[in-house]
């Protein structure tokens, strides 16, 4: 029995940094589809993009810090919240509503998908 159990321990321990990962692919594809389905614009150093335009440079930015990333909040932090350039944040202007930090936006959404 205490063989099963061990064995059973050692198992779920090896597969947790694999779990992991599934889950984050699969938080970082649901932001992803929520920015590229949203009606938002995306403002980046003063100057507006589309949200077909603002995945695609996020994703720039996951390729370059991705060995750093192991949760989506980071994912979040690196990758969409400021300029790395000119450190300036990045916000979401949506009709009707005032204009908000995309960290807040995406971290929002990240809480309504997990909490669904």
């Amino acid at each position: 029995m205490a063989k099963t159990a061990l064995a059973i321990f050692f198992f779920l321990m090896l597969s947790l940094p694999q779990a992991r990962a599934s889950d984050l692919k699969i938080e970082i594809d649901h932001l992803i589809d929520f920015i590229n389905r949203s009606d938002c614009v995306f403002i980046r150093n003063g100057r507006e993009h589309r949200p077909e335009e603002a995945s695609k440079h996020i994703l720039r930015k996951y390729d370059h810090f991705k060995k750093k990333i192991e949760t989506a909040e980071q994912f979040v932090e690196l990758c969409a919240t400021k300029s790395t350039m000119s450190h300036q944040f990045y916000t979401i202007a949506c009709k009707g509503r005032p204009n908000i930090k995309s960290k807040d936006w995406l971290m929002n959404e990240l809480k309504r998908f997990r909490n669904r």
